[in-house]
């Protein structure tokens, strides 16, 4: 996986809602406050790409042309996953983001189903309604950089960066040939998300 031309700009962003200041990690300098500042060590400077390998098993009953249920399991080793870090700078403390030197694990199952609600009634024939639920347990060990940049935090498992424990999206569809309408109502639940890693302990959003 590649970074993100978010997570590679080196010039700084600012969020006024949360005055939080933010900077890419391209491997440069990075300016503040008219200085030039190296905001991490140099063997932490630069992302790489980021190495995934999946393994997974799915299977799936088809009720009928249109109707599905599926369940498949899942395990991911991800190698130097990209996280997000606050660190301080000459202009105070700023966001920006590095690879973990730590291997990530992610061991999960999914839910799926779409299903006619004709088997409710025949005059739902043209409604259908369907969703998919995800479980996931993603950690990995703290990484040697927060050993340096944040004060008192000592090397353990915590959380994933930006990955939620539970994903769950619904939705219910009217669909009518005759006149080609198709026409759909959905709602999606995520679970918390690790936000950053601070010396003020994890954030959560």
């Amino acid at each position: 996986a590649k970074p993100s031309f978010r997570e590679l700009n080196p010039n700084p962003s600012f969020n006024p809602a949360t005055g939080e200041a933010e900077f890419g990690n391209a491997g440069v300098s990075f300016q503040n406050a008219g200085a030039t500042d190296t905001i991490l060590p140099e063997e932490f400077s630069g992302l790489q790409l980021v190495e995934v390998d999946n393994f997974d098993i799915r299977g799936e009953w088809f009720l009928s042309d249109d109707e599905l249920i599926s369940v498949s399991l899942f395990h991911k080793k991800v190698d130097g996953p990209i996280e997000r870090i606050k660190v301080p700078t000459g202009g105070g403390a700023s966001f920006t983001f590095f690879n973990n030197d730590n291997e990530a694990e992610m061991n999960g199952a999914e839910f799926e189903f779409r299903v006619s609600m004709s088997r409710l009634s025949d005059w739902l024939r043209d409604f259908y309604s369907g969703g998919n639920y995800t479980y996931i347990d993603a950690s990995v060990e703290r990484s040697s950089l927060e050993a340096i940049a944040l004060p008192g935090s000592a090397p353990n498992e915590r959380s994933l960066f930006n990955q939620p424990e539970n994903i769950l999206n619904a939705f219910i569809g009217y669909q009518n040939e005759e006149y080609g309408l198709d026409v759909t109502l959905s709602a999606n639940q995520v679970g918390r998300q690790l936000y950053a890693v601070t010396s003020e302990g994890d954030i959560f959003n």
